[in-house]
């Protein structure tokens, strides 16, 4: 489904007007879907964001790497592009609507987690809805029945 979701990707790209780099402007969207995931982790979990630099920087790797070693290391993506060429058109249409869906339920997921970590703030009155925070000049109060 992983090298799929690529095939898939690449195909748009390659409708797209520009087809400058189309394979890497795929790579990018998985990365980019992959970060949504691990951000809505680290919100529903809340998880602190006390890390250092270093932490951040073997993260970006762990997903970056594994992508140019599946895809661009040889040029391993033409052998995907090739092979799913070959599926019939009803197999890509549906293979085409799991993907397309998939990347839909990730994108709701990821703007979920972030409603999800403002109900909790309002509730445990930290971040913008801390008292220190919204007794400073110029910000509103809290509408009344928030919680």
């Amino acid at each position: 489904m992983y090298f799929y979701l690529f095939y898939k990707v690449y195909k748009f790209s390659e409708a797209s007007p520009s087809r400058w780099l189309s394979d890497w402007k795929a790579s990018l969207t998985i990365d980019v879907l992959e970060i949504f995931i691990l951000i809505s982790l680290v919100y529903y979990f809340d998880i602190s964001s006390n890390y250092n630099s270093l932490l951040y920087i073997i993260y970006f790797f762990g997903i970056c790497l594994p992508n140019y070693c599946f895809f661009h290391y040889k040029n391993q993506w033409r052998i995907y592009v090739k092979k799913f060429d070959k599926y019939s058109k009803r197999k890509n249409r549906i293979g085409g609507l799991i993907v397309w869906c998939l990347i839909f339920i990730i994108i709701l997921n990821w703007l979920f987690s972030i409603y999800f970590m403002d109900l909790r703030a309002r509730k445990n009155m930290t971040g913008p809805y801390s008292k220190e925070f919204t007794n400073r000049k110029g910000v509103p109060p809290l509408p009344r029945g928030v919680p």
